[in-house]
């Protein structure tokens, strides 16, 4: 029917032996069933929205080409028949024709068929053909480098918009800042461990709520909570202790580290965990015949009555046998 359509000059029909030609070529073929111009679009541009504007083309395409006396009745045939095999193989000259791709077609008949249309190309597009839905056939050097590549553009782009960071709706572990010798102090509100966008990366999101000699207040369920910072900071030590997690209380909120070089109870308070993105319940859940081992620094702080020592700025270091 197209006989006189198709130019025998760029149309290489071939057969091949069905053994093994995929394997030899070191190609792999992907299992997502496409139309025509699905699969020219994802081919050309990675996308397959711009099936229609490529059909278009092609008939453009296809109008500029035959302007002669039968240009009425080879257009009818055009378009009337495009179920036939013969339609989609002119396609894909008139796509030579447009992008100047090398077309490489496999398909099943009788063996192993492979149309290749090659004339002056830039680039090379594969495709496996089973009835009318279209596969396609990548070479496994391609493969490594576009998943190398796809990784480099992945790095940039979220560097780039910040990806990797918390989202606002995502649940999130929060830390306080220090806001210095201005008089104000800062609440923890939640505290949780999530996977970011970029799974290797948890980040915490910081919220703050300050607050400047303001009574504690209590609104419904506002889970906010407004106090003032009564303790004054007397001596701290500046080296980091060492220590396991001897005792916790959940419902006082406090608990006492060990010191492993000086064998001395350091106390901790829940507020210090919750500053330091520690979770001490989890911890506390100690592994077989393991406990959980702790850095944190040692400060002397004046309490109501008294001078107190504390734990600040705690980081979990490892599960270990205890000494």
């Amino acid at each position: 029917m197209y006989n006189n359509l198709i130019s025998s000059n760029l149309m290489n029909l071939k057969r091949e032996s069905s053994i093994n030609l995929i394997e030899q070529n070191d190609m792999v073929l992907i299992f997502e069933p496409k139309t025509l111009f699905q699969f020219l679009s994802t081919l050309l541009f990675q996308t397959d929205i711009f099936q229609q504007q490529i059909k278009t083309l092609c008939l453009q395409q296809f109008k500029q080409i035959h302007k002669t006396i039968n240009n009425v009745s080879s257009l009818a045939e055009y378009i009337i028949n495009q179920q036939s095999e013969e339609f989609e193989y002119f396609n894909l000259e008139l796509i030579f024709s447009i992008f100047k791709v090398k077309i490489e077609l496999y398909f099943i008949d009788d063996g192993l068929l492979s149309m290749i249309v090659n004339h002056g190309y830039n680039k090379t597009i594969r495709m496996f053909k089973e009835d009318y839905n279209y596969y396609e056939l990548q070479t496994n050097s391609y493969r490594k480098k576009f998943k190398f590549i796809r990784k480099l553009l992945d790095q940039t782009i979220n560097s780039f918009l910040q990806i990797s960071k918390s989202h606002s709706s995502l649940n999130k572990e929060i830390i306080a800042n220090d806001l210095g010798n201005i008089g104000e102090s800062v609440q923890i509100v939640s505290s949780s461990n999530f996977h970011t966008i970029n799974k290797k990366i948890y980040e915490c999101q910081k919220s703050l709520q300050f607050s400047s000699f303001f009574r504690r207040q209590s609104r419904g369920k506002r889970r906010y909570k407004i106090f003032k910072n009564s303790s004054k900071i007397i001596q701290s030590q500046p080296e980091r202790v060492i220590g396991y997690l001897k005792f916790y209380n959940e419902s006082k909120k406090y608990g006492f580290f060990l010191d492993d070089k000086n064998n001395k109870d350091i106390f901790v308070h829940q507020d210090d965990f919750n500053q330091s993105c520690v979770d001490p319940e989890f911890y506390e859940k100690k592994k077989k015949g393991l406990v959980p081992y702790f850095s944190y620094q040692v400060i002397i702080y004046q309490g109501k009555t008294q001078q107190n020592v504390k734990a600040i700025d705690i980081k979990f270091e490892k599960y270990d046998k205890l000494k």
